[in-house]
Parts: C-alpha cells; sequence; structure tokens
C-alpha cells in the first residue's frame, strides 16, 4: 500500500505549512517525493494506492484494504 498526494501541488503546500524547513529543503524534499512517487507506480509491488486527500476517508480505505486482505488469508 502507497499513501499518495492528491496532487504535486497538494505536497507541496503541506511541506510549506510545516513551517519548519527553509525552502531549499522543502524544494529538496518535495523532489525526492516525486521521485519515490514514480518509483512506487513503475515498481509493481504496491497492490494500492491511496490517495491522501481526506485524512479520515483515506485512513478508511487503508484499513478496509487491511481487513480484506486478512479476511482472504483466513480463507
Amino acid at each position: 500500500m502507497f499513501v499518495l498526494p492528491p496532487s504535486e501541488q497538494a505536497l507541496l503546500n503541506r511541506l510549506r505549512a510545516r513551517a519548519t524547513d527553509e525552502e531549499s529543503v522543502i524544494q529538496r524534499r518535495f523532489a525526492k517525493a516525486k521521485a519515490e512517487i514514480i518509483r512506487a507506480w513503475e515498481s509493481g509491488i504496491y497492490d494500492y494506492f491511496i490517495v491522501n486527500d481526506d485524512l479520515d476517508e483515506a485512513t478508511a480505505k487503508a484499513v478496509s484494504v487491511v481487513r480484506n486482505q486478512w479476511q482472504q488469508r483466513q480463507s
């Protein structure tokens, strides 16, 4: 399972909203995150991608995936 931001702009906004890093650090983190997202899509190792647009909704989806996988393995 890989959790995605709703968009690149949302990711950048979230990094800036933390107000803990200088812009140069934010830009490095942003570039690294974009590269990780590309690798996640291209790697084929993730079965599920969840967009974290709303924390409660994304959490519910993640819990649902885990429950479904657990139930399938119990069968």
